[in-house]
């Protein structure tokens, strides 16, 4: 009960979680663009990964080469790319990495499994902070600040098994988090997540 109260109040100064909060806070403003401006936003950077794929990304530039395709002109092309599906990520997953890189300079990952087929890919290190300042925006819309009482009803297994044990339940304890493996979701499973809710109380799900 004081760890639940505490960390409201605690967790928000730790200096990761306030840099990644005030990222979410920058990301907020971008509601309150134009149209024209987040047309125009994404039509930079898009511009920016397609070229950067057809130029650097061994797996783009046969596709280009193949059709005669300018790379420096990549985005005249993207109607015609061939979609990248689940299976040829997997095949190409290290001729789609950039040459600019290198496999140690990336993390490994993979995806949790939801769609019946599991990835691997490469990300950049920095990715983890982008993806939770992103999240940190995205749930505070629903009225989520670091520290609140939340509960996930995650589909991963892979992530949900990062939360057994004893340090990463304290770590969960000291973020004021309850995550709650919903690809086990059994009547009984079900019973137990609904006292547990209960109890809890959360402010946001």
């Amino acid at each position: 009960m004081l760890i639940s109260k505490l960390a409201p109040l605690v967790y928000p100064k730790v200096p990761k979680v306030n840099k990644r909060w005030n990222k979410s806070i920058e990301l907020k403003g971008m509601h309150f663009w134009s149209k024209e401006k987040i047309d125009e936003y994404i039509f930079c950077q898009k511009t920016k990964i397609l070229r950067h794929a057809a130029q650097y990304c061994p797996y783009y530039i046969e596709i280009f080469k193949k059709n005669s395709w300018d790379p420096k002109k990549a985005e005249l092309y993207w109607d015609e790319w061939p979609i990248l599906t689940q299976q040829l990520l997997q095949k190409n997953r290290d001729k789609i990495l950039s040459t600019v890189v290198t496999p140690e300079d990336m993390v490994l990952d993979s995806s949790g499994g939801s769609s019946g087929f599991v990835k691997t890919f490469y990300h950049s290190k920095d990715y983890m902070s982008y993806s939770l300042s992103s999240a940190y925006h995205t749930d505070s819309i629903a009225g989520w600040t670091p520290g609140c009482k939340t509960a996930y009803l995650w589909a991963a297994p892979c992530d949900t098994k990062k939360h057994l044990g004893m340090l990463p339940k304290l770590k969960s304890k000291l973020q004021n988090i309850r995550l709650y493996d919903s690809f086990d979701m059994s009547d009984n499973k079900m019973a137990l997540y609904h006292k547990e809710l209960t109890s809890y109380k959360p402010e946001v799900i």
